[in-house]
């Protein structure tokens, strides 16, 4: 019952934004997404699938099947192979990957740990769930995928996983000290983990953690996240030539 009571309100309250929306702009799309994530959360609850609807950066580039298109941009080559060489990754290991969307830079990635290796991913949405499987499939790498939670990521906490990623994402996650214990989990003893994101290399971030701290969280604050579950930093990267305000922190277990 009080599940459902919560389930109810949460509604409630999203119903009460689509009519602020509906009176102050003349666009329907945001407001069609909005209606749907309010029906969609009143049936099934806290389970239900969340989408960038009220995170105006990120709104427009889901579409309506709930797939964030990751693409690629004029340094992506380098990127993967920068990170590649970081993660040390070779054929035959298991690479995790927490956001992988559509599975573009998953499979990019992934293609120097074949012969051999594998794909473990979690995502945002159940409509990206078939968009990364059939990635894979095209680059013929075999895979498995899981959608991650405001409490549960979705990786394997038993160790498998030789190296670990998180691309441009960590801000969305809401419980980072969760997710950190169960990152330290999932990677094996000497592994590899690289969390690169958008936000400041100076300062610390000490407000919310989820999607509105889009731009906000800094690096020493994420470092921080990592190093509380048991990481250990082995260095710390100026990521803008890839991304806006980007950084990045490479650990191991």
């Amino acid at each position: 019952r009080l599940q459902t009571h919560a389930a109810l309100l949460k509604a409630a309250n999203c119903l009460t934004h689509a009519i602020m929306m509906l009176t102050t702009t003349r666009i329907a799309s945001p407001l069609v997404l909005t209606l749907a994530l309010c029906v969609t959360t009143a049936l099934v609850g806290a389970a239900a699938l969340r989408t960038a609807v009220d995170d105006p950066p990120w709104a427009a580039a889901f579409g309506a099947d709930g797939v964030f298109v990751s693409r690629q941009n004029s340094a992506f080559d380098l990127e993967v192979a920068k990170t590649a060489a970081l993660l040390q990754l070779a054929p035959g290991m298991t690479y995790c990957e927490m956001g992988a969307a559509n599975g573009l830079w998953a499979t990019a990635l992934a293609a120097h740990v074949m012969p051999g290796g594998r794909i473990v991913a979690t995502v945002g949405t159940e409509g990206e769930k078939p968009a990364l499987l059939e990635a894979a499939a095209i680059a013929g790498i075999p895979a498995t995928v899981e959608r991650g939670t405001e409490t549960a990521s979705g990786l394997p906490e038993d160790g498998s996983c030789d190296a670990i990623m998180s691309r441009m994402s960590f801000f969305f996650v809401e419980q980072p000290d969760v997710y950190a214990l169960q990152f330290f989990a999932a990677l094996k003893s000497g592994g590899r983990m690289l969390i690169s994101d958008h936000g400041p290399m100076a300062g610390t971030y000490e407000g919310p953690r989820g999607p509105g701290s889009f731009m906000k969280v800094t690096m020493s604050t994420e470092r921080a996240d990592f190093e509380g579950a048991g990481f250990k930093l082995l260095e710390q990267f100026d990521w803008s030539s890839f991304f806006s305000m980007g950084f990045a922190n490479l650990f191991t277990k």
